[in-house]
C-alpha cells in the first residue's frame, strides 16, 4: 500500500506537485476556491439526497455546508482526525480521486444524524 508516511523527501515533494496537479488539490487554494466550490456543491446534492431532514434541519438554523466542511475539504481531514484514519483515507484518495472525500463526509454526517 502506497503511503506518504513511507516516502523519501524527494519523492514526497513529487507526489505534493502531482497532487496539486494531477488530483486538482491546487484548486483549493487559487482565486474562488473552484475545487473547494465544486465540492460543496456535490456534498450538498448528496446531504440533500441521503439526509434530506437534517440538511433541511441545518438549512433552517442557518447552517451552511461550507461552515463545517471547508476544514475537512481544504486539509483532506488531515486537522482533526486522527493519523491513521488520514492515512488511510489519503491512500484511498490517491487511489481513486475525489470520491473518497465525499464519502468520508457522509459517515461522518450519518454518525452525528444517527445520535441526532
Amino acid at each position: 500500500m502506497f503511503s506518504l508516511t513511507h516516502h523519501r523527501t524527494q519523492d514526497s515533494f513529487w507526489t505534493l506537485v502531482c497532487l496539486m496537479t494531477t488530483y486538482g488539490c491546487g484548486g483549493m487554494f487559487r482565486p474562488g476556491l473552484p475545487r473547494f466550490q465544486l465540492l460543496t456543491f456535490q456534498f450538498d446534492m448528496l446531504l440533500k439526497k441521503t439526509f434530506p431532514k437534517l440538511k433541511k434541519h441545518l438549512e433552517s438554523q442557518g447552517v451552511a455546508s461550507s461552515m463545517y466542511s471547508s476544514q475537512w475539504f481544504i486539509t483532506l481531514f488531515s486537522y482533526a482526525f486522527p493519523f491513521d484514519l488520514v492515512v488511510r483515507v489519503w491512500d484511498i484518495f490517491m487511489a481513486e480521486g475525489w470520491k473518497i472525500v465525499l464519502r468520508v463526509a457522509l459517515a461522518i454526517m450519518k454518525l452525528g444524524y444517527s445520535t441526532w
